[in-house]
């Protein structure tokens, strides 16, 4: 629910979290009631007159009164707001965005339907558990010109004359990050984590069981651990299958405590310890080496996508098979593939994990997805990480390691849907696959490998020189997001470790976008891995010699970019200031030596050609081959021609995905402005970003003017907003579709543009190509290089990388006047 709420607003909203002092206490018994609440103590009766803990009826007697509150604040106008028990969480926003949230607000009261279960009344959204009808607009209680939308001071002049006992220990200030539900989650990082304390509690748990002498261990305490675990899997989701000892060893408990017949020798077994299997121990250390970082966190930026590429797998105790959208993958089983304890289930775990792996080979990243698997047990496993047959939960976690190495996770679809969409899946697809295959996968202790996927393969005509891998590390077990701040070097500054260690690393990664913290996280790794290899001590790398950096440097030389060589040496600066290490190189020394030789000894099939621009011509021979009465193809042509003469990058006039439209950071149809023409000047429009990659919330102010007739901005534009008539909180190019409102997605925007080409014969050009080719035209035509590079957004010279026609743009510019 929190994470729901959180993704539907904008980024820069701030949470804070309230919680009621002994709210149990404060509900009064009825007079008639007395007699069910008598406590006996020492010989003396005493009667409850409150709800007491622990009574089962107390949460809901309580619930009664802690939601009626929730909607009294609601009806002032204050919110959003979420309720756990007696915990509230508050969100706030500037009033700026107040009009696109209460769009929101009522668009999902106008589709949410009210649902009950066990006496409680909530509304769905689809998949999603809403804790409101989402009727009360929200309202901008200290004037539409104030910085937040609310503060603390009108939830107390809503609560105080109800006599509400908030309590000022637990109360958690307005804010970009909140722990809610044990968790602490960051807002503008969309990040979830495990709060400091409960991650080292954890952990210090995990190695007293691991130490214990007696190695025997109760029910009670390995219930315990489990429950923490368990509660750990929502900031680590990959560590279900690491459940899987301990299930099994409450397991043994239950089968143990069974066979003794009388009641109290029964409950004399359950208090005595049993040894758990080795499973439990490796799992343990699993989980130990996670919670050994620093921060153990989690982006669920795309929790709430889901994407659906037609995945399925299936299997037999001949082999198994893979549907990926229109092709078909089939692997033969060696004939012993029976030993060792496989079975069905485990045949149908490798089709599973042969699935995730060739997903993953064509490119998919960081989404949730949908995975269609007609065995039952593999499906509940892909939900719950683990299954009762080993050899399978070998599979499982294979299969989640690789998945989680690129942020990915699974949902499966309702079990009377499997088996048709299998089948209709394998009448549709094309056979592109040989029977002779086999399936050997690796022990489950090997690390998951990379293929390209055969297509890919086909395409890609390059020849690559095997590059050093790096050796293995526990860091490469973590995400590249995360390694800078996880790998904490022996030489850090010491002198105040221990206050706001947390917090601290929170705010250095915030220093990089996220993207920077991926590619630095990947280039540390590759250092580190390095001087492990070559026996480098950890003294030595950190603070790291300039001697060491050149030596590496070489090593890489020839494999890599002289780019990419260079953006490791960044993230090994990065990694040392930190952590308050010194780095202090400068130009002209050998590193920068080395770095200049690397990058002359880049290999071939590290050099990308230029792209190829999109021109007036391109644009002219693919515009037959849309349906500019249809409104998905107008909305496509508009957006391609803003982009081309706009200068605009691809993610600032579409979407990532159709359902993470977001007005705060995508351009909206309030953003678009005609200006009418007038003496002396033609008719213009402007798009009001948001947000861009480099302002960020400033956004930016991108002019259109009015081109050729067929190619102009201008009128593409005017004519879509008037085909699909939406209301202007809607995305800028999203288009009409039945009943629907469609956001123009990323994915949608270029696969329609590639079919176009297809059609026209042409070469698919890449979504960068509209920058670089609007750049080189509007200097074709003679525009002034300082107005070019100020449309373009360029601060630097930048623009000159853009230009593709060096000699049309550049000869007359030169050329002597006679």
């Amino acid at each position: 629910m929190a994470i729901w709420q959180i993704l539907s607003l904008p980024p820069f909203a701030q949470a804070a979290a309230r919680d009621v002092r002994s709210a149990y206490r404060a509900i009064a018994l009825r007079r008639c009631q007395w007699p069910a609440a008598v406590v006996q103590w020492e010989n003396d009766f005493y009667v409850d007159k409150a709800l007491a803990f622990g009574m089962s009826s107390s949460a809901g007697a309580w619930g009664v009164v802690g939601d009626a509150l929730a909607d009294i604040m609601r009806a002032e106008g204050i919110g959003p707001i979420l309720k756990w028990v007696d915990d509230y969480l508050f969100f706030r926003f500037p009033p700026s965005a107040l009009s696109t949230v209460n769009a929101h607000r009522a668009a999902l009261a106008a589709r949410v339907t009210a649902s009950g279960r066990n006496g409680c009344l909530f509304w769905r959204d689809g998949e999603h558990e809403l804790s409101e009808d989402f009727t009360r607009p929200l309202r901008p209680l200290d004037g539409p010109a104030a910085q937040w939308t609310f503060s603390f001071a009108h939830v107390d002049a809503v609560c105080a004359p109800l006599g509400i006992p908030w309590s000022e220990e637990k109360e958690q200030g307005f804010g970009f990050e909140v722990t809610y539900y044990g968790c602490v989650f960051n807002l503008p990082a969309r990040t979830i984590a495990l709060p400091e304390r409960k991650r080292a509690k954890m952990r210090a748990d995990i190695q007293a069981w691991l130490g214990e002498s007696s190695r025997t261990h109760t029910l009670a305490s390995a219930e315990a651990l489990l429950g923490l675990l368990q509660f750990g899997t929502h900031v680590v989701p990959n560590g279900r299958p690491y459940l899987s000892g301990l299930v099994q060893f409450l397991g043994m408990h239950a089968a143990a405590a069974a066979r003794r017949r009388a009641a109290g020798q029964r409950a004399a077994f359950e208090s005595a310890g049993l040894h758990p299997p080795r499973r439990v121990r490796q799992d343990l250390l699993w989980w130990d080496s996670i919670l050994a970082q620093p921060v153990v966190s989690r982006s669920f930026a795309n929790d709430l996508d889901l994407l659906d590429p037609g995945l399925y797998t299936d299997a037999s105790g001949s082999g198994a098979g893979v549907v990926l959208g229109d092709r078909v993958a089939a692997y033969a089983f060696d004939p012993a593939w029976r030993d060792g304890g496989r079975d069905i289930m485990w045949a149908e775990a490798v089709g599973a994990e042969l699935g995730v792996r060739h997903l993953i080979a064509n490119g998919v990243r960081d989404r949730r997805v949908r995975l269609y698997n007609d065995n039952t047990a593999v499906e509940s496993g892909l939900r719950h990480g683990r299954v009762r047959n080993e050899a399978a939960n070998h599979c499982l976690e294979r299969l989640f390691r690789f998945a989680s190495d690129h942020n990915i996770t699974f949902s499966s679809p309702a079990s009377g849907d499997r088996t048709t969409a299998i089948a209709a899946a394998l009448l549709t697809a094309e056979y592109r696959s040989s029977s002779s295959r086999r399936a050997i996968l690796s022990s489950p202790t090997s690390p998951p490998t990379r293929r390209a996927s055969s297509s890919t393969a086909a395409l890609n005509r390059r020849q690559f020189r095997p590059r050093p891998a790096p050796a293995p590390s526990s860091l490469a077990a973590l995400r590249a997001s995360s390694r800078l701040v996880a790998y904490r070097p022996s030489a850090a500054a010491q002198q105040f470790a221990g206050l706001e260690d947390v917090r601290l690393a929170r705010v250095m990664e915030m220093a990089f976008a996220p993207s920077t913290r991926v590619g630095y996280g990947t280039g540390l790794s590759h250092f580190l891995a390095w001087c492990e290899d070559r026996g480098v001590d950890e003294e030595l790398r950190c603070p790291a010699s300039e001697e060491l950096l050149t030596r590496f440097v070489a090593a890489q030389a020839g494999f890599y970019s002289g780019d990419y060589i260079a953006k490791m040496i960044s993230a090994v600066g990065a990694w040392h200031k930190m952590f308050g290490v010194p780095w202090c190189f400068v130009s002209g020394s050998s590193l920068s030596l080395a770095l200049r030789g690397a990058a002359a000894m880049t290999p071939a099939s590290s050099k990308r050609p230029p792209r190829d621009p999109y021109t007036p011509a391109y644009l002219r021979a693919i515009k037959p081959h849309f349906d500019l009465r249809d409104t998905k193809d107008l909305a496509v042509w508009a957006c391609a021609l803003c982009a081309f003469w706009g200068l605009a990058r691809i993610g600032e006039v579409t979407v990532p995905t159709q359902k993470t439209y977001d007005p705060a950071v995508h351009i909206s149809r309030a953003g678009w402005a005609l200006r009418p023409p007038s003496p002396g000047s033609t008719a213009a429009g402007t798009l009001r970003l948001p947000w861009t990659k480099t302002t960020r919330s400033a956004g930016a102010v991108v002019v259109l003017s009015v081109q050729d007739v067929d190619l102009c901005p201008v009128s593409a534009l005017s004519a879509h907003l008037t085909t699909s008539a939406l209301p202007d909180s809607s995305a800028l190019f999203a288009y009409s579709q039945g009943n629907k409102r469609v956001p123009l997605s990323r994915s949608v925007f270029l696969s329609r543009l590639r079919r176009a080409a297809e059609a026209a014969a042409l070469p698919t050009l890449h979504g960068h190509s509209f920058r670089i080719g609007g750049c080189t035209e509007l200097l074709l035509r003679g525009a002034a290089i300082e107005d070019v590079k100020a449309h373009g957004r360029w601060r630097s010279d930048a623009w000159t990388v853009y230009v593709r026609d060096h000699a049309g743009v550049f000869s007359d510019r030169l050329s002597v006047a006679p």
